[in-house]
């Protein structure tokens, strides 16, 4: 068969097939042109949010070390959300470290009436030795006057010293205080007045190497916090407890009443505010930020950490000194957390209450601090008054807050008046500790706590003295009647005649000179009698 045949057809053919690849190609063309035109405008848009959003960030730093961290972080998380790579701390897993009745810690929130069996190990209170931590950034004359309140009378340490078997000063001074000052405030001067006290007192300690630079909101109010404890162990100082307090808190109660509450508390038990339910948090306001400038930035929305339940507790705690010791050393748990937890927003109100809850020392809790703290508002129900570094959200409306000052008409519910000629006041929980106090503004709040403290030494005074009088030795001049088994009173002067001995009680000056006071190098003459 010929092929010209179909020539006519072919002929006819060859147009419209060109029609069709003419009419593809524009389709394409136009997808092309359409596609090139979405990958302008998004990358316009993301091009302008990233940049926007980054010289916000930006403007809100000071020095070109920080403005570099918030870049590269902010960087760390677009890249990997463009990359489809891992965000930060996304493949971290903190294991639960709490014991399990079934010894399964795969990171299940603890039950605490599940716990193993504790032995309850008490101290006596007289025997109880605290290492207080205050942290303060101002008003150091308030913290003069705090560290002050908690001092022991001069009668304690002397009771101490007569009644204790092999006592010493050192093991009768019952208290320590480390004090860490923002270190904001710079290089502190030698005239000041807390650094004259501290001079003077044999048990205060203000840092001057560790000090951090403290921000509102960061991990540098639980580094202060950490490094105080940590100062308290370099120094070898000997506590069975840790109270934590700011420069603002003061006491409510005596040195010997503290120790008497916390001594019903056995020594392994960890005193410490925390919601009993676990911390989901919202993810809009769950951001991973970073602290620099005294400042936190806001960087991108942050992920849970996997294989442990965040707590909400307070950092104002009574901790022992074996739980105190693994907050600074445990590799396991705190240090991975540790890590986590420096990029959150006010991590105090989770990281000690988180640590605890998820730790070997989990069943070991009282949920209490013994302080009374009562909060103001939201900082975003100020208005014109808000203080916007504690408005660091998306939403302008969640922001945080802080304690209020705590005022005349409240002490009534705190502290009981003086006198028993007083009318029985209505029953009240039991505070060990009040914050906040401004020496500017609760001058009379202070003034008259310090007068029913006051009268409650007064009381404690005229027990301690007849302690004393109970546990010094007479004996004849020249004598050592410790050699001949004498008890208070036991013994008289060679020229005592019947009806000259002294009363049962009564401690002669001349007759007095106990062999503990001996052996501690104490001078008869400086006791005050």
């Amino acid at each position: 068969m010929h092929w010209y045949w179909w020539y006519p057809f072919l002929v006819f053919a060859c147009p419209l097939s060109r029609g069709a690849n003419s009419q593809q190609q524009q389709q394409h063309q136009q997808q092309q042109s359409i596609k090139a035109h979405l990958h302008k405008d998004a990358t316009t848009r993301l091009h302008n949010h990233a940049r926007d959003r980054l010289a916000a960030m930006l403007s809100r730093t000071h020095s070109v070390e920080c403005a570099e961290e918030v870049t590269l972080a902010y960087e760390a998380f677009l890249t990997a959300h463009i990359t489809e790579t891992l965000l930060p701390f996304e493949s971290t897993f903190v294991k639960n470290q709490c014991p399990r009745p079934d010894g399964n810690n795969t990171g299940v929130a603890s039950n605490d009436t599940n716990g193993p069996s504790i032995v309850h190990k008490l101290k006596e209170a007289d025997d109880l030795h605290i290492l207080y931590i205050i942290t303060a950034h101002r008003d150091l004359d308030q913290v003069v006057r705090l560290i002050q309140a908690l001092q022991d009378d001069a009668e304690d340490t002397r009771a101490c010293l007569l009644t204790k078997s092999g006592a010493s000063a050192s093991s009768c001074e019952r208290n320590h205080f480390v004090v860490h000052i923002d270190g904001k405030e710079g290089p502190l001067p030698a005239n000041l007045p807390l650094l004259t006290y501290a001079s003077t007192s044999s048990n205060v300690y203000v840092m001057q190497e560790g000090r951090v630079n403290v921000s509102w909101g960061g991990f540098s109010v639980v580094q202060a916090t950490l490094n105080a404890i940590s100062y308290g162990f370099y120094l070898k100082l000997p506590f069975d407890r840790v109270i934590n307090l700011s420069g603002a808190t003061y006491p409510l109660a005596t040195p010997r009443q503290i120790r008497a509450t916390l001594a019903q508390h056995p020594l392994n038990e960890q005193l410490m505010f925390i919601d009993p339910t676990p911390n989901v948090p919202n993810p809009r306001v769950w951001h991973y930020f970073i602290e620099c400038d005294n400042q936190m930035h806001r960087i991108a929305r942050f992920g849970l950490p996997r294989g442990v339940p965040l707590r909400t507790g307070s950092q104002w705690f009574v901790i022992s000194r074996d739980f105190a010791h693994y907050l600074l050393t445990d590799d396991n748990f705190v240090g991975p957390y540790t890590a986590y937890a420096q990029h959150i927003l006010i991590p105090d109100e989770n990281f000690f209450a988180t640590v605890l809850k998820s730790s070997p020392y989990c069943h070991h809790h009282c949920n209490t601090n013994y302080l009374h703290l009562t909060f103001d508002v939201w900082e975003d129900e100020k208005g014109a008054a808000a203080d916007p570094s504690k408005c660091l959200q998306p939403d302008p409306r969640i922001c945080g807050r802080s304690p209020l000052l705590v005022r005349t008409e409240e002490i009534d519910h705190l502290i009981p008046r003086p006198g028993a000629d007083m009318p029985a006041e209505p029953k009240r929980e039991t505070f060990l500790f009040a914050r906040k106090f401004d020496s500017n503004v609760s001058v009379e709040v202070l003034d008259e706590i310090d007068r029913r403290l006051a009268w409650q030494r007064a009381r404690e005074r005229e027990s301690l003295l007849a302690e004393i009088a109970a546990a010094s030795v007479a004996f004849p001049l020249g004598e050592n009647c410790g050699d001949k088994g004498c008890i208070a009173n036991g013994c008289t002067r060679q020229d005592d005649v019947e009806g000259n001995i002294p009363p049962e009680g009564h401690v002669d000056k001349e007759m007095l000179l106990p062999s503990v006071l001996r052996e501690h190098g104490i001078a008869l003459e400086s006791i005050q009698w």
